[in-house]
């Protein structure tokens, strides 16, 4: 089926089209979704591709195939809305660090004392170090989109950055 005729099916039977184009592009949107959620729960991604197939059912009407195949322009659907997604799970984040008593594993080991380091080092940072260093370490999120979402620049973004790694070598490396 051509993205012509995919499109026409839209405006006739929209049921259908929809399920065709799930059917076509399902795997195509997870691989891109999954990439920019990786580590995110495997409910927000399924939810993420959800909200592409869904938003392009919404906006089939406005899909413009002299601008782009409909592959790229769920391609670009995909990607800003799995953007947007990091973005709110990243806002939202916080690390459990008040389970000082429980153990992080049943299995006691080399990997839980520094585990273990790393949390104390954590707290010892202030919020906003906390959240940089989630958001850029964690989500693997730029420096810019940081910046955006905290109402810091790029520059002083890097430079907490810096000083928080710094802090948390600091803590990690003094600490038994």
């Amino acid at each position: 089926m051509t993205d012509s005729e995919l499109l026409e099916l839209y405006s006739k039977d929209a049921r259908k089209a929809v399920r065709l184009t799930v059917e076509i592009y399902h795997a195509y949107v997870l691989r891109i979704v999954s990439g920019r959620l990786a580590g995110a729960p495997g409910e927000d991604i399924e939810e993420a591709v959800s909200d592409v197939f869904i938003r392009f059912w919404q906006h089939a009407d406005k899909a413009d195939l002299s601008r782009g195949s409909i592959k790229a322009y769920i391609s670009a659907m995909a990607q800003s809305i799995a953007s947007d997604k990091r973005r709110e799970l990243a806002k939202n984040s916080t690390l459990p660090l008040d389970g000082d008593n429980e153990p992080l594993s049943p299995d006691p080991g080399e990997e839980i004392v520094e585990r273990e380091r790393l949390i104390r080092a954590l707290k010892a940072l202030n919020d906003t170090e906390r959240r940089i260093v989630l958001m850029h370490h964690y989500y693997s999120m730029p420096h810019a989109e940081i910046a955006e979402l905290l109402g810091l620049s790029e520059n002083a973004v890097r430079k907490r950055l810096e000083r928080a790694l710094k802090k948390l070598r600091t803590e990690t490396e003094g600490s038994p």
